[in-house]
């Protein structure tokens, strides 16, 4: 039965562990006092890397012959998940700097902070992804696939599509305007002269915005 002690993280390092062959995470425990830094391996939970801050609590479990493994970290933070959930999370300064927060409901959050400036990503329970950047605005996706970009009051259009049509309509216009103006009257009576179109779409690209 190996000993369970109590100690604060110092220090870290990746290296390969005296008795393995593979780089493990090692960190400098203060356990007792100031002098005594000890090295240990963090042996974290599957499927996740994890490098604890300096000052976070650490369990550290003596399995003897001067072998000895941090098996729980506490850095201090202050736990808010709900029965059966999950938040995986960067610490900074005290403070959580981003997390994945696997909720009970089968929801996901996924937020970034840098600077002050949040980024938040919600795959809600009802099968709908909601997406705010840095800066402002929204993407939406919706279960049924409709795609919603900061609001949902007009359509989107397939620009090269609409630009075809519209050539298409510009040409058969002035077709007409050529017939018009290449006319005659009787008696030589003369008509004004019909002025071709010369609209232009293309300054209506929004070029930052993709449909399929």
């Amino acid at each position: 039965m190996g000993i369970i002690r109590s100690g604060k993280v110092t220090g870290r390092e990746v290296k390969a562990n005296r008795d393995r062959t593979t780089a493990r995470r090692l960190l400098q425990v203060q356990l007792t006092d100031a002098e005594d830094i000890q090295t240990v391996e963090l042996v974290p939970q599957h499927g996740e890397d994890v490098n604890p801050v300096d000052g976070s609590q650490c369990i550290v479990l003596d399995l003897g012959n001067a072998f000895k493994v941090a098996i729980a970290i506490n850095d201090g933070i202050v736990p808010t998940v709900d029965i059966g959930e999950k938040k995986l999370y960067s610490v900074a300064g005290g403070a959580i700097k981003a997390f994945v927060y696997i909720k009970k409901d089968g929801s996901i959050q996924i937020q970034s902070n840098t600077g002050g400036n949040t980024a938040n990503i919600d795959m809600k329970v009802n099968g709908d992804i909601e997406v705010q950047p840095v800066g402002g605005g929204f993407v939406k996706v919706r279960k049924a696939g409709n795609v919603e970009v900061n609001g949902a009051a007009d359509f989107a259009v397939a620009y090269t599509d609409l630009k075809t049509a519209f050539n298409q309509l510009k040409t058969e216009m002035n077709a007409v305007v050529s017939a018009y103006n290449g006319h005659a009257h009787p008696g030589g009576v003369v008509t004004p002269q019909a002025v071709a179109a010369t609209a232009d779409m293309t300054a209506s690209k929004v070029a930052t915005v993709l449909l399929p």
